[in-house]
């Protein structure tokens, strides 16, 4: 029986040794941090001095009902002004964030500039001001957050899930349909 466990380690492909496998779980670490992750939906909730953000429909969906954001990564200053930002996870992201160091999940990325929205499909919100800001281009959402306007808009009073003035930014029809999906409205 020895000698059958001491071949299976011989075999190629079989364990190589500690060095090699440290080296190993080193790149495999690396490419699950850089990989591709469903940038389509993202929302940004400013208010009480925090910015709480999502890159995932449905902890978005908890989040208004409950209030709360179930499983999240907090960064104490790092909105502007100074501002404490939640990141919201995913269950699948959060166990990745329990087993790797410097994991981050999608809403982190995409708030700090290091995964941009989906080219096809992108659906955002950034939630400022007593107004809901509603894009279907990353390009449009980031340039908003850089400089605060936002070009080609329809605005509509008291269309939000709490009479919020809606603004969209995007083709109207698409666009707003995609908000009232969102937020369960007629």
């Amino acid at each position: 029986m020895l000698a059958g466990t001491l071949a299976g380690c011989a075999v190629d492909g079989g364990w190589m040794g500690a060095g090699d496998e440290a080296e190993y779980e080193q790149a495999h670490a690396a490419g699950q941090l850089a990989a591709p992750r469903d940038n389509r939906f993202y929302v940004e909730v400013h208010g009480d001095d925090r910015i709480q953000v999502f890159a995932d429909a449905a902890e978005y969906e908890r989040f208004r009902w409950t209030g709360r954001i179930e499983r999240a990564v907090t960064a104490v200053g790092a909105g502007t002004p100074g501002q404490t930002v939640q990141y919201a996870l995913n269950p699948v992201e959060a166990r990745e964030q329990e087993r790797r160091v410097g994991y981050q999940g999608a809403a982190q990325q995409m708030y700090d500039g290091r995964l941009g929205g989906h080219a096809d499909r992108f659906y955002g919100e950034i939630h400022s001001d007593g107004r809901i800001y509603v894009f279907s281009d990353w390009a449009t959402l980031q340039a908003f957050r850089h400089d605060g306007r936002v070009t080609a808009t329809e605005t509509f009073a008291a269309l939000g899930p709490e009479q919020q003035t809606v603004i969209v930014a995007g083709p109207p029809e698409a666009t707003l349909a995609r908000f009232r999906a969102v937020h369960r409205l007629r």
